[in-house]
């Protein structure tokens, strides 16, 4: 059974400083953005989980790459006269390899590229940021979880790494985006 992702609450030091932290306070308000806000306090852990996942998902493209290497090193022989090409089953695979980096990276770009609210005065009027933020976060610590399943996944496949399937990250990307979307807002 999958371990369930939470985050930790930090405390943070300024909230205790008084003085020093109605001046901060002030300084960001002033600039017209509050970094200890809860709705950015949000977004910036939601940028975080998506790199961490980004990374995860490097992780398994690399474990991949190096799968790819091993098997062009033991099937892949130099030509020699009898044979001056290789066995096209060995070059199927091959591209197989490197077809499944590619949707690894891919996956990759998308989750790290993954769109975020707006930060717009106008749609701050009619949402409220803490409930999308929170939703986002619940969504991002699904979309690690299935990427841990992924990379566990990729251990335990040995050489059959071609049974991986992207499914479900890529179903819950959707769900993500359709969170995002304008028309569901409404």
């Amino acid at each position: 059974m999958t371990p369930e992702l939470t985050l930790r609450s930090i405390p943070n030091a300024i909230d205790e400083a008084g003085t020093v932290h109605a001046f901060v306070e002030n300084l960001f308000f002033g600039a017209g953005f509050n970094a200890y806000s809860l709705q950015n306090k949000l977004r910036a852990d939601d940028q975080l989980i998506r790199n961490e996942v980004s990374g995860w998902l490097g992780q398994i493209r690399r474990e991949i790459a190096n799968r790819e290497d091993a098997y062009r090193k033991e099937n892949l022989v130099e030509p020699t006269r009898d044979h001056p090409f290789p066995d096209r089953s060995v070059l199927a695979k091959a591209r197989q390899f490197a077809d499944l980096q590619r949707e690894v990276e891919a996956v990759e770009t998308a989750i790290r590229n993954a769109p975020v609210p707006v930060k717009d005065r106008i749609w701050q009027r009619h949402r409220d940021e803490t409930d999308t933020a929170n939703d986002l976060i619940n969504l991002d610590l699904a979309i690690a979880s299935e990427a841990v399943r992924l990379m566990r996944q990729t251990v335990e496949a040995g050489d059959d790494v071609f049974s991986l399937s992207f499914q479900g990250l890529h179903t819950l990307l959707r769900e993500r985006e359709s969170m995002l979307s304008v028309l569901s807002q409404l």
